[in-house]
């Protein structure tokens, strides 16, 4: 959070507009990720007021749904907040192709928001949830071995939002196996919070096989740290 807030401290003191407000949106998102969403909604709120590119304008919608998702409220307002932001990223996605890129920003399309999709909406345990992650999967090459990382994970979270408690560990395996290859505590990280929600099946055989694979790989990541 303080590398955003730094690049946005840069940005503004060098007037670049569009890298200022990608930065905040960087901020906006730790605290989602933190589980802070009323924080994450007041730091894009600041933003609003900006005579904004489309481009900006797609990245803020965004972020401001990851924020939606972030927010105590329950059920179907917070699901519709979520998807009323997604909508909106799509709509100034589609308009964004006669954009000039922005040398700092980049020119988002509506892939960039499908896969933002996927991403805030797995919690929820839609189907059609289920059924962008296979489209996402048969468009995504093998070579992006993180982004497969992300996508079994997602898929994991919604079968567990769902209660489909062995589907949803069978896809955490698969995702920590992934993960093997690509080494990334980060994505460790997002496979250990979609395990959390099978919290209340933690004695379930699949839970388990689940745990020890985690375990293993903490250790191993660790060491290779050393």
């Amino acid at each position: 959070m303080e590398w955003y807030r730094s690049s946005a401290d840069l940005a503004g003191r060098a007037r670049c507009q569009d890298l200022y407000v990608f930065a905040m949106c960087g901020v906006a998102y730790m605290h989602a990720r933190n589980q802070n969403g009323g924080m994450a909604l007041s730091v894009l709120q600041q933003l609003q007021p900006l005579s904004l590119s489309t481009a900006a304008r797609c990245y803020l919608a965004v972020y401001e749904a990851h924020a939606h998702a972030a927010t105590p409220q329950l059920g179907k307002a917070k699901r519709d907040a979520v998807l009323s932001a997604l909508d909106r990223a799509a709509s100034y996605a589609d308009k964004t192709r006669d954009e000039p890129p922005s040398p700092w920003l980049g020119i988002p399309g509506t892939s960039f928001v499908e896969r933002q999709r996927a991403l805030t909406m797995a919690s929820f345990g839609d189907q059609e949830t289920l059924d962008l992650l296979d489209r996402l999967e048969k468009q995504t090459s093998a070579v992006f071995q993180r982004y497969q990382v992300t996508l079994v994970t997602n898929r994991a979270l919604t079968y567990a939002s769902r209660g489909d408690v062995d589907r949803a560990a069978g896809q955490l395996v698969r995702a920590v196996e992934h993960n093997l290859h690509v080494r990334s505590v980060e994505k460790l990280n997002l496979i250990r919070q979609a395990r959390s929600v099978l919290e209340p099946h933690r004695d379930s055989r699949a839970v388990r096989a689940v745990d020890e694979l985690l375990m293993d790989q903490r250790v191993a990541l660790i060491a290779g740290a050393r």
